[in-house]
């Protein structure tokens, strides 16, 4: 039910700029793809240029609001879960309208994909403004 909810705000939140409704596809990918490449690659600097200055995240361990915040999770993520020698990061992109994303990803050691989950993302002006986990 939470996920569906999430789901169904995001996209709402996704029409509530006319602007941003000028967002092709094909950018949104680009920036989900750019912030994947810099997950995997534990680089801060670019993972935090993904995202808007009043952005928002909310991942199972709770809601982080505004750059600070969300540069906090992640300096987190990368001193503790990328060791980019034996985990591996694979992500996939789906569609769901011109600014809202899913990702589907796994991270683990090898063959051996030790958690998953999926993300809905929601980008506005080129950036992040919106990145909750659905499952885990």
């Amino acid at each position: 039910m939470r996920s569906q909810l999430t789901i169904i705000f995001a996209t709402l939140l996704s029409y509530c700029d006319i602007a941003g409704a000028a967002t092709h596809a094909i950018n949104v990918r680009w920036i989900v793809e750019h912030h994947d490449d810099a997950y995997r690659r534990g680089d801060i600097k670019e993972i935090m240029a993904d995202y808007a200055p009043d952005a928002v995240v909310t991942m199972s361990t709770g809601t982080f609001k505004g750059l600070a915040e969300i540069q906090r999770l992640f300096q987190t993520y990368v001193d503790k879960k990328i060791v980019p020698e034996r985990e591996t990061f694979v992500g996939t992109v789906e569609s769901v309208t011109r600014s809202v994303v899913l990702q589907h990803w796994s991270i683990g050691s090898g063959k051996s994909q030790h958690k998953s989950g999926t993300d809905i993302i929601v980008v506005r002006h080129g950036k992040i403004i919106y990145q909750a986990q659905l499952s885990r």
